[in-house]
């Protein structure tokens, strides 16, 4: 056969390696993991030196398999790094366990003389990377993400006049080292904060915010008037300071976010915002607001209820909203609560909204109400998606199906009725196998 036992030109192929233009060859080593990165240095003279002005560094999972001492190993590829860095990941696998980070100063000092604009280190709790204060030198920073870290107690710190996104997950940190962090940070414009520790409350006080997320299941959030937020996710319990006479949580919480377009609540947070209130007119305050998520709502709960019902009837301009079902074997139906959805059939009326989904049903007279209470309320939609249980049975799974069909609502108006469960019941009904459609008059 033609081309066997010929042999390879590799002086003309090492040529056209050596004489690829500089952009080219960036290109390729950027998206190359960090351990085949260097050894392109012995392809040739040309390639010696090109991985030292990399932008980007991210240790991939062969260079946790061949150092133990990684702040060694971290700290010798910076110091041969040539030029500015505008990118470093470090992020752990759980198979490097074995690892230890050791001082990780000197390599963060590094970073802060190459003027690191992004900036991301994620541990995990068995081995949670030890921050510096070395990592507060890094004045040019835009992003910072810390996952499973310590930051050790800073005397003084002028804040990051750069950055954009601070992100702090399973960190500990003084409380108040993260206020000085959010406050003297004034462009920053994303936070998110994720607590496992319990503490005291949590101030989020950023007025050029505009995306905020906050997930704890022993910190409170404290919330401040944010004029600029347009995504809120928080699920925690909420403190709402009351700064008028007569003003429910409810009501202050509406007016701390004027401009938010995306909410997502969890049902600690609607437990938080509704207790004690009683107030049954709605001002129109969140005019913005297009997506409202409600996860792990009650149905049997007339404080999740009321604060859910509040919300949606503050945004006239409602768009779409989704309800995860928060679910347990174990208890009882709330007349008090039917009641409360029966009243809301009659109480709202949102003529924009196009899409409701339901997530996590099992279809109990409560959540059938709230599913009916949908059918009356929003007089123009398109599309009811309902999501099963996720443990349903075959057998249940067609009870809830024949439990949705009967309702039947004089007046609602004609649209698209999914159904998305763990079994395949469609064909019990002529329908698409899989998912079921059908339109409700």
């Amino acid at each position: 056969m033609a081309g066997i036992g010929r042999q390879v030109d590799t002086e003309g192929l090492l040529d056209r390696i050596s004489n690829l233009p500089d952009h080219l060859i960036d290109r390729i080593l950027g998206k190359l993991p960090l351990s085949a990165v260097v050894r392109t240095s012995i392809l040739s003279k040309r390639w010696k030196d090109c991985w030292k002005r990399l932008r980007k560094i991210e240790p991939d999972m062969c260079f946790f398999n061949e150092f133990i001492q990684m702040d060694s190993a971290i700290y010798a590829i910076l110091v041969l790094h040539n030029g500015p860095l505008d990118e470093f990941i470090l992020i752990v696998p759980f198979s490097a366990r074995a690892c230890h980070f050791g001082d990780a100063s000197k390599w963060l000092m590094l970073l802060s003389k190459k003027y690191i604009k992004d900036l991301t280190l994620c541990g995990f709790s068995e081995n949670r990377i030890i921050i510096p204060s070395h990592i507060f030198s890094c004045l040019g920073l835009k992003s910072l993400h810390l996952i499973a870290c310590d930051i050790k107690r800073l005397d003084s710190f002028g804040g990051f006049k750069d950055l954009t996104s601070l992100t702090l997950d399973d960190v500990i940190i003084p409380d108040a080292l993260l206020q000085i962090l959010i406050s003297n940070s004034p462009l920053l414009e994303a936070l998110k904060l994720a607590y496992l520790a319990s503490g005291d409350p949590v101030l989020v006080d950023g007025p050029k915010l505009r995306k905020l997320m906050f997930i704890s299941e022993t910190r409170p959030l404290l919330l401040k008037y944010s004029p600029s937020c347009t995504e809120v996710q928080i699920e925690s319990e909420l403190i709402v300071p009351l700064n008028r006479s007569g003003q429910s949580k409810l009501n202050e919480f509406v007016c701390l976010l004027p401009k938010v377009e995306k909410l997502n609540l969890a049902g600690v947070s609607l437990n938080s915002l509704g207790v004690g209130f009683a107030r049954v007119q709605f001002p129109s305050t969140l005019h913005h607001l297009k997506h409202l998520e409600l996860t792990f709502l009650d149905s049997s709960s007339t404080t999740h209820i009321s604060s859910a019902f509040y919300l949606i009837q503050s945004a006239p301009n409602l768009e779409s909203l989704g309800i995860l079902i928060h679910w347990t074997y174990f208890r009882e139906e709330n007349e008090a609560a039917a009641s409360m959805l029966k009243a809301q059939e009659r109480a709202c009326n949102l003529s924009r909204l196009r899409k409701v989904e339901f997530t996590n049903l099992h279809v109990s007279e409560n959540e059938l109400l709230l599913v009916k209470a949908a059918l009356r309320c929003f007089p123009m939609l398109d599309t009811v998606t309902v999501n099963g249980g996720l443990y349903l049975s075959k057998e249940e799974e067609v009870c809830v199906v024949e439990r949705l069909l009967e309702l039947q609502v004089p007046g609602s108006p004609v649209f698209k009725f999914r159904y998305i469960g763990n079994e395949p019941v469609g064909h019990l009904f002529n329908c698409q196998e899989g998912d079921l459609y059908w339109r409700v008059n």
